[in-house]
């Protein structure tokens, strides 16, 4: 089986989503396909950058709907960190500094080993 990788978010708008624009999945990964498009499309728009209101809820639209994307195939680590982040987001009040950011670095990984030391038990 080969494997093609496309990381561009470039070529991804210009012709990844075209392509299955113009030949569409016709089974349940059409829904998925739709959601990743969307997430594109706040990657390529750059909404989720900013210290607007509007920047932080595209980031926390963009969590949510990368946590249910394939949800089937979700780790626990995956829906663990997902939650860490839409948690953080909802809690702030306004643009977070450096201090706050690293923080929320530091819960991502504190959770992801007890999620995994969970797995293990």
């Amino acid at each position: 089986m080969a494997v093609v990788s496309f990381r561009r978010t470039s070529t991804l708008k210009t012709l990844i989503i075209p392509f299955f624009l113009e030949y569409p999945l016709l089974t349940t990964k059409s829904y998925e396909f739709e959601r990743w498009c969307s997430l594109i499309d706040i990657l390529c728009s750059q909404k989720h950058i900013g210290d607007s209101l509007s920047a932080k809820q595209a980031f926390l639209d963009f969590t949510r709907t990368a946590k249910e994307l394939n949800s089937k195939r979700n780790t626990p680590n995956k829906e663990v960190r997902a939650d860490v982040i839409i948690e953080w987001l909802e809690s702030l009040s306004g643009v977070p500094s450096k201090d706050t950011k690293l923080e929320l670095m530091s819960k991502i990984k504190q959770s992801s080993n007890r999620s995994q030391f969970n797995l293990h038990l």
